[in-house]
């Protein structure tokens, strides 16, 4: 872990961690609490809709299915002259090209498709006489199709991006991609209400308010195939499109919101070389009226790369159009690259995104405890959250990564459930956050006491110190929460733990989960009692609970009060739980 044969497509989940609790730890500060907005590209869904060298074959393949060879005005075979032309073919090559499979089998094809890659914007503008300007992307790469093609399901980073979005962390997306990806995994698994705005045009910015917002920078392929007329147009993907984008008037309020963005908020770049022009020059326009400064270790933006393209470079300078000099430009390149790619990078993202919160939830309870009870209840949150970290099966594993990303939406989702309701959820897919709003929003409110979380995370803690130094073994289940075992012979069966926010929940788990005095189960009471209910408890036990039943119910916020240093707060725990 963390050698040099370490790289952005081969990260695991843990370094991507250890890099953020160290070299990037501001950034990963800054991003919990919502101080960078999105920008992607088609790297996020290169496992799912055709790349750009993809595009470029299809198209080829068309205009080759098309031409008439031998016939000088046949108007596919001029195109396919000109993207030859470009490409810088000699054109006595196009004799050998009379088929499809003459094509697939060329010896100079990946050249051939190496030299437009480059060029994409001049190979899309080539016209086809008596066509639509679009004629070869509409028509020859069937974008509209392509991209929006439903039974394409969303993956690892489109569901991430939106958990995100749901968690706080993210309120604006800027996205060149055409596919529809992001907004289907947002639909699938928020609650019914909750909207993601997707913007194309200016009129889509209307009454925007506070909703968060993906802005489609260059087109959307599902809104081109449902309203063509108003639409197609807006696939920006030619030499003209792109050198008007910044003045049309159907594109310039996203350019201009995108501007503004750039300005007030810091930028995380996913899968998006910037190799167009338009998109950097927002980065420039943006400096021209407040330019960020260099801040070592506090970077105004942060690319998800291996290296730098030579696009990124130029954003960088337009960034810092005053510190990008001899003296800085290395360190700045260097501190401006997270080399993780997008999936183990936003896996990463939302495993700290829960631990920062969880850590201003433990804040909340100061001074009820001690410095070194903070520290305790701070490092077995982070222990659990890198429990959870280890269990990434690898980005080649690319299947078994989706289902990792879904068992953590479904694991917090299932917890959250069954913390405030008393029950598991009834829709599988839909995603319930740690809690809404960035973690500056958590401070110790009514409010927030009065959901639990304060204590739901102390309890977590214990449980990760338990791990973390006491020889306990955890296991997640489906049904519950976790389940906990001592690892000594004596401990022949693990114990399930739930926790409740309140009393109702602790109710509705007893009821639905069919505990009784006889079940071997822990349950942890997340709200603390009133001081009546306090007064009157069973003298029976010091946590409300006989001696001689078997569930052990523990009020989370008792064993915190009753406890002045954390070995006794975690004894207490151990003895009470019997663990």
């Amino acid at each position: 872990m963390g050698t040099s044969s370490t790289t952005a497509y081969n990260i695991s989940v843990r370094r991507v961690l250890e890099l953020l609790d160290s070299d990037f730890e501001r950034f990963a500060e800054n991003f919990a609490d919502g101080k960078f907005n999105l920008w992607v590209g088609s790297g996020i869904s290169r496992n799912r809709h055709m790349m750009l060298r993809d595009i470029i074959e299809r198209i080829t393949t068309f205009l080759i299915e098309k031409s008439q060879p031998g016939i000088d005005s046949d108007r596919h075979s001029q195109a396919l002259s000109s993207a030859f032309k470009l490409a810088g073919v000699d054109q006595s090559e196009l004799e050998e090209i009379n088929q499809p499979t003459d094509f697939k089998t060329w010896p100079k094809r990946s050249e051939f498709i190496d030299g437009l890659v480059q060029k994409y914007d001049e190979f899309l503008s080539i016209e086809v006489s008596q066509e639509e300007s679009d004629y070869l992307l509409w028509t020859g790469a069937d974008v509209a199709q392509e991209f929006s093609d439903p039974s394409k399901a969303p993956d690892v980073e489109h569901l991430l991006i939106a958990a995100l979005i749901l968690e706080g962390a993210i309120r604006e997306v800027y996205s060149a991609n055409w596919d529809d990806l992001i907004e289907r995994a947002f639909q699938d698994i928020s609650q019914n209400g909750k909207e993601l705005r997707t913007c194309v045009t200016g009129q889509d910015l209307k009454d925007l308010g506070s909703l968060p917002m993906l802005a489609k920078v260059h087109g959307c392929a599902a809104k081109a195939k449902e309203s063509p007329e108003t639409y197609r147009s807006l696939l920006i993907s030619r030499q003209s499109q792109i050198d008007q984008w910044k003045n049309k008037p159907t594109t310039q309020a996203i350019r201009n919101k995108m501007m503004s963005s750039a300005q007030s908020g810091r930028t995380l770049v996913l899968g998006l070389s910037l190799q167009d022009h338009n998109l950097r020059g927002v980065q420039g326009d943006a400096a021209s009226s407040g330019a960020w400064d260099w801040e070592a270790g506090n970077p105004a933006i942060v690319f998800s790369e291996e290296g730098l393209s030579s696009g990124q470079q130029a954003s960088l300078e337009n960034i810092y159009p005053k510190d990008y000099t001899a003296k800085n430009r290395d360190e700045i390149k260097k501190n401006s690259i997270f080399k993780a790619y997008a999936k183990a990078f936003l896996i990463g993202l939302l495993l700290e995104e829960y631990r920062k919160k969880m850590f201003r939830f433990l804040n909340c309870l100061q001074p009820k405890i001690s410095e070194a009870q903070m520290k305790e209840l701070q490092n077995g949150v982070t222990y659990v959250r890198n429990l959870v970290a280890d269990q990434d099966p690898g980005e080649e594993a690319n299947e078994a990564r989706l289902e990792f990303t879904q068992s953590i939406l479904s694991s917090m989702s299932r917890s959250r459930s069954i913390f405030d309701f008393g029950e598991a959820p009834k829709d599988g897919q839909t995603y319930l956050p740690l809690s809404q709003g960035t973690t500056s929003d958590i401070l110790p409110t009514a409010e927030i006491e009065k959901s639990g979380l304060i204590y739901a995370t102390a309890a977590l803690g214990m449980i990760g110190s338990g791990l973390k130094d006491a020889g306990w073994t955890a296991a997640l289940h489906e049904d519950t929460c976790i389940s906990l075992k001592r690892n000594d012979p004596s401990a022949t069966q693990p114990t399930d733990v739930f926790l409740a926010a309140n009393e109702l929940a602790s109710f509705e788990i007893e009821q639905n989960f069919s505990l009784n005095d006889d079940t071997d189960a822990i349950l942890l009471v997340c709200q603390p009692r009133t001081r009546h209910a306090r007064l009157s408890r069973s003298p029976t036990g010091k946590f409300d609970r006989n001696p001689n039943q078997l569930l052990r119910k523990l009020y989370v916020s008792e064993l915190i009060e009753d406890s002045d240093d954390t070995s006794k707060l975690l004894d207490a725990f151990r003895m009470e739980a019997l663990i």
